[in-house]
């Protein structure tokens, strides 16, 4: 089961056959969970407990907890699946930090906050999709560029992890889409066009 940073967001389709692509590493942390490494009892935050895991930490840790740079690896009844490598702070990611997961290949690397994705950052997914630029609380929202696997890009102000404000999308053929955007939606005259949204939460149909 995949979990801690790369939980799954809900699935956010595209219109007609766009490409589709949605980082996961989001879900609301809880303050009062923890989890401790079973050989040196350094506890970091849990957010999302789950059945038979277990964790181990190579770095710091003062008062028993994690803290400072290190390896955190997270294990599903002994088998790896989530990595991090970086800063840590107070048991949760903070500072720079580098994600990655055995279970979805998908990869985050940059900034963090008491286990947000938060700051600039990189985030690759297995399928060749890759969005690079700002993030807040797990989501893109500020300015960034997504370019999927087959070509297809948007540059420009995102909220919420969809398109949002002053942008453009060009597809895989060249056809441009330059302007507003509202919620992954876009609308000029009678040029219309979803993306990482669907037609129906567009009002297009």
């Amino acid at each position: 089961m995949t979990r801690h940073f790369l939980l799954l967001l809900p699935v956010a389709l595209a219109f007609a056959a766009l490409p589709v692509a949605t980082p996961s590493f989001a879900q609301a942390p809880s303050p009062e969970s923890w989890i401790q490494d079973g050989k040196t009892g350094c506890k970091v935050r849990n957010p999302a407990p789950q059945p038979r895991e277990s964790i181990t930490w190579s770095g710091a840790c003062p008062n028993g907890i994690a803290e400072g740079n290190g390896v955190l690896q997270w294990f599903d009844d002994g088998r790896p699946t989530d990595r991090y490598e970086g800063e840590l702070r107070d048991g949760w990611e903070n500072g720079r930090g580098v994600a990655t997961s055995t279970l979805i290949a998908d990869r985050y690397e940059g900034d963090w906050s008491d286990g947000w994705r938060h700051g600039q950052g990189i985030y690759s997914f297995a399928n060749g999709d890759r969005y690079e630029g700002d993030w807040f609380e797990g989501l893109r929202t500020g300015r960034g560029t997504m370019v999927w696997a087959d070509g297809a890009r948007y540059e420009g102000e995102w909220l919420d992890s969809k398109p949002n404000g002053q942008g453009i999308y060009v597809d895989a053929a060249d056809a441009n889409f330059s302007g507003n955007w509202s919620h992954g939606c876009f609308r000029d005259g009678g040029r219309k066009l979803a993306v990482i949204a669907t037609a129906r939460d567009c009002g297009f149909e």
